[in-house]
């Protein structure tokens, strides 16, 4: 493990998450330590499965979706000043499926995203 305190300018921004084979993270005393990538020590449990594949179809249907869509989606998400991308808003969506919070975006944006 290392203190990268006073090593920020090793990547010029901190991050946080795995990157190849190392694992950046603050701690909760604000210290940015970094330490190699290790293997989960149990396996996947059933629900974490489920999530992640849900995820994953998430992802490919965004990835189906045709551009002006996808455009329409990060349209929304920067005139109403979401911090998030389109896509980010559209896994929001599809996870939640929250349609009075939606209806209400669409209302701020003037953009229709579903119907």
């Amino acid at each position: 493990m290392i203190d990268v305190k006073e090593a920020n300018w090793l990547l010029g921004v901190m991050i946080s998450g795995d990157v190849g084979p190392l694992t950046f993270y603050t701690s909760q005393r604000q210290k940015h330590v970094i330490f190699d990538k290790k293997p989960p020590l149990n396996p996947a449990s059933q629900l974490q499965l489920r999530n992640r594949n849900r995820l994953r179809g998430i992802a490919q249907a965004w990835n189906v979706l045709d551009k002006e869509s996808r455009d329409r989606w990060e349209s929304v998400s920067k005139r109403v000043g979401c911090r998030c991308t389109g896509f980010h808003l559209w896994v929001w969506w599809n996870w939640k499926q929250d349609r009075s919070a939606l209806r209400t975006l669409e209302r701020i944006s003037g953009i229709q995203l579903i119907e």
